[in-house]
């Protein structure tokens, strides 16, 4: 197994993915063994070398606070659970404020979630007034229903 794992870390140095059959072998490790110790402290050392030592960090505004009617299971805001008694929906210069907070503080990726229903025009004019608003060298995700 020491072998396969080696062959997997020299793979992921060179940008080539593993096949199924490689995948499937190194999630059967047994998490307790000495094998995955090893698995995880080549995951670890391939990390540190493809990504120069850096990380980025995230950070989300959620956009609405309020009971979303889509009703997912998964979702504590489905209005079926009933437990957002009071709605927030915050306007975009709260929004700006937090992003540049987010900024300021080194905030790579900036992620704006709302519920399934949230108007994407509303959205989409944010987006605009927050990169004419906020200098900075960070990147805007998106995280709203589904189309």
């Amino acid at each position: 197994m020491y072998q396969q794992i080696d062959n997997a870390y020299r793979s992921a140095l060179k940008d080539e993915r593993l096949d199924r059959s490689q995948i499937i072998d190194l999630l059967k490790i047994d998490t307790f063994s000495d094998e995955c110790i090893y698995l995880r402290r080549k995951a670890n050392e391939a990390s540190h070398i493809l990504t120069n030592n850096k990380a980025y960090l995230w950070g989300a505004i959620g956009l609405d606070y309020s009971p979303c009617i889509a009703d997912c299971k998964f979702c504590s805001f489905g209005a079926s659970w009933g437990l957002i008694e009071t709605e927030t929906i915050y306007d975009i210069q709260a929004i700006i404020s937090k992003i540049r907070e987010y900024v300021d503080n080194q905030v790579h990726f900036v992620v704006l979630r709302t519920t399934q229903y949230y108007s994407l025009e509303t959205l989409t004019g944010y987006v605009q007034t927050i990169r004419k608003e906020v200098e900075g060298d960070y990147e805007i995700i998106i995280n709203v229903g589904e189309f």
